[in-house]
């Protein structure tokens, strides 16, 4: 079993445990198979507005936010799909990013109410909704421009 750490902010210690395990050869010399499992188990998101970003993720995702002061600078914990989520002040986490480079792929139960609330907290749609094989589906973005995928099925 190999165990990689990975950073997601500098200045973070939040991590990902990953590990890999080869599945023996089986019959006429086929290549090895390889499984990978991991757990994510928490998420960081550097904000550069942080009271909009607190309003837009406890009134579209409910998140209840816990204060938390490091070094001078305040930080909010709380529960995001199941996750632990931490969002802090892009100053604190050395980012100066002005565009994620990650994407989420989240599913909703009722579509038309989540987009509203999207809408009504400071994000915004990327694109029109596409309806395709049952599922409908728009990107939208935060309030600090990072993206996601909402997707409802509609079998």
């Amino acid at each position: 079993m190999k165990v990689f750490w990975i950073l997601l902010l500098p200045g973070l210690f939040q991590s990902i445990d990953v590990y890999s395990q080869e599945v023996q050869k089986h019959n006429n010399q086929k290549d090895v198979a390889h499984q990978s499992i991991g757990t994510l188990r928490s998420m960081t998101i550097a904000a550069h507005d942080m009271p909009e970003m607190i309003e837009f993720y406890t009134e579209v995702y409910n998140v209840e936010f816990s204060e938390k002061i490091i070094n001078e600078f305040t930080l909010f914990e709380g529960k995001w799909l199941g996750y632990n989520l931490l969002v802090c002040p892009a100053e604190f986490a050395q980012n100066t990013a002005q565009q994620t480079r990650h994407q989420l792929d989240i599913s909703v139960t009722d579509f038309d109410a989540f987009i509203e609330k999207v809408e009504q907290f400071g994000g915004s749609l990327l694109g029109e909704v596409i309806i395709q094989e049952g599922v409908r589906s728009v990107g939208i973005h935060d309030p600090d421009k990072n993206s996601m995928i909402i997707i409802e099925s509609l079998n």
